[in-house]
């Protein structure tokens, strides 16, 4: 019987996870109830996680505590939260408490080249 595992942001069920833990700051302060997102598109696969207080994160994906290796496309957005029918609320006028372009992880330009063994990415956003 051969056994293959392939690198790199791969769906396998045996792939090897990294820690994936960070921090977000906009104008040198944490950001706070938003949600990090880590994209491999190649491969389909994303993890996505709440931004504590502090400004702090942790990635957990179907894998375990963290990510398989690879290159990934990330995107900062804020936690929808939703009314009692399950509806968006929009943020109050004025408010917006991220731009726009870090909504999107084709527009965003933050990258993350994780490799095997712990991994720290630290995010700011102007």
């Amino acid at each position: 019987m051969v056994s293959m595992v392939i690198p790199g942001c791969s769906s396998n069920s045996q792939v090897t996870v990294v820690p994936v833990t960070g921090h977000v700051t906009q104008h040198g302060q944490p950001v706070e109830n938003v949600l990090i997102s880590f994209e491999c598109r190649s491969a389909g696969f994303a993890a996505t996680a709440l931004v504590n207080p502090d400004g702090s994160y942790r990635l957990h994906s179907k894998y375990g505590k963290g990510i398989p290796s690879g290159e990934y496309q990330v995107s900062v957005s804020r936690a929808v939260t939703r009314d009692q029918y399950d509806n968006p609320v929009p943020e109050p006028d004025g408010k917006r408490q991220i731009p726009a372009k870090y909504e999107d992880a084709r527009t965003s330009k933050l990258v993350a080249n994780v490799k095997p063994g712990s991994t720290t990415f630290d995010f700011v956003l102007d």
